[in-house]
């Protein structure tokens, strides 16, 4: 049987790393950007360039400084009043924001608006950190960004070549996530989400792969889905004794393959993306030791 060497000490020290702080957050923004969308947001920080953002967008909760920088909405409802107010030079955002109108609205203020496509997956990640360096002036901080983020990747290849399966048989171990939403509801998603593009890396089925998006799951619906492991992902305050008691009755409960965790963590694919596929492979595949 193959070993595999620990990585949460790798992955801490990468952690760490990629979020420093530079003395640089106290001096006046240089081309003063707004980042719309937290994995951007995380990028930017990442590549030590966040003295240069001016506001951020409400999906933008990490790292936790960036909470503190003026906010102009949220992604998906963005308002050209709100994002001028703030006097940028540079928007940037990805292809999930809009209205499309508000941005076209800004851009013909003559702000440089920059909309990097989404891909959901490593390379993806990748390709984001390609772009916004080339905007911001940081290639060099990129390439050892993605360099720290590939070798954090490395205890998990026979994970992300599809090497393992479910216990002993040969099939990919089935898997149910679910979205926390205000009031406590929890949404499971479905075929074409940022959930099943997750799955997809680990080479695990999705147990609600019958519909697209998100959707509320019943009782009966969860028991019939017969997953293998049950992933709660949340950016509300929703107790995890309750989400716990939820799912007490499902086969991941009592085999103890029920994950809570947070939602720009396991989907935000940001720099943080080996931290995310390590939490889950940890429920996907319990007997693959980290």
């Amino acid at each position: 049987m193959k070993t595999f060497r620990p990585v949460h000490a790798l992955l801490t020290v990468v952690t760490a790393m990629i979020f420093s702080q530079t003395a640089a957050a106290n001096v006046a923004p240089e081309n003063k950007v707004v980042v719309i969308d937290g994995s951007l947001t995380e990028i930017v920080y990442a590549l030590n360039a966040e003295s240069q953002i001016v506001a951020v967008d409400q999906t933008s909760v990490f790292p936790a400084q960036a909470k503190k920088l003026p906010n102009i909405g949220y992604m998906r409802a963005l308002s050209a009043e709100g994002i001028l107010s703030v006097q940028p030079k540079i928007v940037i955002t990805t292809s999930s924001a809009g209205p499309i109108l508000a941005l076209e609205s800004v851009k013909k203020a003559g702000v440089d608006v920059n909309i990097i496509a989404n891909q959901y997956s490593v390379q993806g990640v990748m390709n984001k950190i390609d772009a916004v360096a080339k905007l911001l002036n940081k290639l060099d901080n990129a390439k050892q960004l993605k360099q720290s983020i590939q070798q954090a990747l490395v205890p998990l290849q026979p994970v992300l070549q599809g090497q393992l399966h479910e216990g002993d048989s040969n099939r990919k171990p089935r898997v149910l996530l679910f979205l926390g939403m205000q009031g406590n509801q929890l949404m499971a998603a479905g075929q074409h989400t940022q959930a099943q593009a997750m799955m997809d890396i680990l080479h695990a089925d999705n147990a609600a792969s019958d519909f697209h998006g998100y959707k509320p799951m019943n009782k009966e619906a969860v028991l019939a889905a017969n997953a293998d492991a049950i992933i709660v992902v949340t950016h509300t305050n929703m107790p995890e004794d309750k989400i716990y008691a939820q799912f007490s009755y499902t086969k991941a409960a009592t085999d103890k393959r029920l994950l809570i965790a947070d939602s720009s963590l396991l989907l935000g694919f940001s720099p943080r993306i080996a931290q995310a596929l390590t939490k889950m492979t940890s429920v996907v595949y319990p007997q693959f030791k980290l």
